[in-house]
Order: C-alpha cells, then sequence, then structure tokens
C-alpha cells in the first residue's frame, strides 16, 4: 500500500516502486501575495471500484500544496474498498459524495455542478497529475488571460511499474480544423496526437458558453464531444510541459473499448464535417496555395496556439502560426 505522511508539511508520499518522486518533497510555501493571485483550480475525480489506483490519483493532486484548489470526487456506489480511502483523505477535499449514479459523465457533471472554480478540469481516478502541475498551468492562465483553454503537447503515459513515459507521437500542436478533421482520432491518417483528458485545462467562461455540461449520453468519448464544443469558441493553447499521465492498464476502460470511442467520434466528426476542409482536392489545393504564397491560412485554416516560456522576462507568452 502506497504510503503519505500528512503529519507535517512539507508533504511526503510514494506513489510505488519505480515512481521517480519516491519520498519527494512537493510543497511549497506560497507567499501571502501569491496566494490572493492564484485562481482557484478545480478538479473533479469520478470514481467507480478504482481502488487499486484511485490513492495514487487522490495523492496526485492534493500534494502539490495549490492553496486555491477545489477538489472534488463523485463516487459511484463503489463496494471494494474506494470509499475507506476516499474517507482517508477526506478533510483535503471540498466536497465527495459516493452514491449511484447513471456512468461517468454523469459523475463529472455532478461534480461540476458542485464547483466554484475558474479554472476546470477532471482526472480520472486511475491518472496522475505532474507534481508542477497545477503551478504552470495557474501561471500560464494568469500570465495569459486572453487564452481559454489549456493542454500539453508532452503527454505521458504511466505504466504498471509506475514509472511515466512519453507516448510516442511527435505533436506540433492542435489546430481546429485538424480537429474537425480527425486528425487528434487515432484510426485515421492524418493522426496527429490525442488532446489528452488529463492535461488539459479551460476556464469557468469556455464551459458556460460551451452549455456547463459533458455529454452523458456517450459512453466513452465525452472528452472529444466536448473539445468539439470548445473549439467553436476558442483556439487550444499548448505548452510543451508535460501536466498529466494517463495510466495504461489491463482493466482500462478506453483500453477494452475503443472500437465504441471511435464510432463515437465519427459520429461527432459527421456532424462538424462542414467546419473544415475535407474533400481531398480542395484541402490539396489550399494547402499548395499555402505553402508557395502563404496565403489562405486565416481563411481556409486555422491556429497552431502555443504558450512559450520566456526566461528573459519571467513570464509564459502566446505564440502561433497558420495552418490548413
Amino acid at each position: 500500500m502506497e504510503t503519505i505522511n500528512f503529519s507535517h508539511q512539507p508533504l511526503s508520499f510514494s506513489l510505488g516502486t519505480g515512481w521517480p518522486l519516491n519520498e519527494y518533497s512537493l510543497y511549497r510555501s506560497f507567499t501571502d501575495i501569491e496566494k490572493e493571485s492564484l485562481p482557484k483550480i478545480s478538479v473533479i475525480t469520478p470514481s467507480y471500484n478504482n481502488v487499486q489506483y484511485i490513492e495514487q490519483t487522490i495523492i496526485s493532486v492534493i500534494s502539490q500544496g495549490y492553496p486555491n484548489l477545489e477538489y472534488i470526487i463523485i463516487d459511484g456506489g463503489s463496494t471494494d474498498g474506494s470509499l475507506d480511502i476516499i474517507k482517508k483523505y477526506a478533510q483535503w477535499l471540498s466536497y465527495w459524495v459516493s452514491e449511484p449514479d447513471k456512468g461517468m459523465y454523469d459523475a463529472i457533471n455532478k461534480g461540476f455542478a458542485h464547483s466554484t472554480g475558474v479554472i476546470l478540469s477532471w482526472l480520472n481516478s486511475d491518472d496522475v497529475y505532474l507534481p508542477w502541475t497545477f503551478q504552470i498551468v495557474a501561471q500560464i492562465f494568469l500570465d495569459l488571460p486572453n487564452i481559454e483553454w489549456l493542454t500539453s503537447r508532452t503527454p505521458l503515459s504511466l505504466h504498471q511499474n509506475c514509472i511515466p513515459s512519453i507516448i510516442p507521437h511527435h505533436t506540433p500542436g492542435f489546430a481546429r480544423t485538424w480537429f474537425y478533421r480527425g486528425c487528434n482520432l487515432g484510426n485515421r491518417n492524418e493522426f496527429v496526437n490525442w488532446i489528452q483528458q488529463e492535461s488539459t485545462f479551460w476556464r469557468r467562461s469556455l464551459w458556460e458558453k460551451s452549455g456547463r455540461r459533458v455529454d452523458d449520453g456517450l459512453i466513452m468519448a465525452g472528452d472529444f464531444e466536448l473539445w468539439s464544443r470548445f473549439w467553436n469558441y476558442a483556439d487550444l493553447v499548448s505548452t510543451q510541459c508535460p501536466l498529466g499521465c494517463f495510466r495504461s492498464h489491463s482493466n482500462q476502460k478506453t483500453k477494452q473499448d475503443m472500437a465504441t470511442y471511435y464510432s463515437e467520434a465519427e459520429l461527432i466528426l459527421k456532424k462538424n464535417k462542414n467546419k473544415t476542409i475535407n474533400h481531398r482536392l480542395l484541402l490539396w489545393l489550399a494547402r499548395k496555395l499555402f505553402q508557395l504564397s502563404g496565403r489562405g491560412g486565416e481563411r481556409l485554416g486555422s491556429k497552431l496556439s502555443f504558450a512559450l516560456f520566456d526566461d528573459a522576462i519571467n513570464k509564459w507568452t502566446y505564440a502561433y502560426r497558420h495552418t490548413i
């Protein structure tokens, strides 16, 4: 069993043999001025019978010492010992409940309905954040007040040995026209990379504009459907800094039913087919025009948007380039 010591600061914890941050002190002391300026981050964890991993998930959230955190766990009525672990950390939770629900996305919607933060995200009960996640996310949103949602171009996967590794796909960035053309869907020839859900954060203002809910009528691709609505209002900004780890294991819901995920995602893309160029000849012509003249990027394409850290001014800066 993993251990955590909350008897004193700094917080110390172990995430299992092989994890490179064993017994690593993650607590940092924030000044009063910093505490007042940091945005409230609300994180929702949906949970159901995931006793093997949920403690590591919880620890990865609360051990960061972020002073303006709202952490909510919505459990679907677990019977495997998960509740004992949730109760163990209850004093560090803003809200938790265990009751029957209609599935993961229903639980996530319940959690967000209780949330009050200005920056939102959800973390499944087998995934983990990195020790620096909240500090990086908060600073990017503070330094770049015009961005609406953020993700990482360096998605990590966490294997059974608890050692994270980079998911082996080069990600130049994320663009609206690419998304609607299926470039963020793993079964497509033009696949670039997934938008990693556990590395993605957004402002409440975007959540409100986009309907304030995850589609709980879907079984698997609720995140993909939410992204399809986010793109209607804002470009996705990416950072090279890793922000989350997707855990790969044999009982993983996504791994067991990728066919359903792809099927639901394809229907979502079909509904949005007019938001990008899908005709192969027209796409080739648009790309050729852009390549030869630099024209057409704004009208026919979209932006690749980046958050870049500038050492000279000690701040995050925004950059973009057009693509077709």
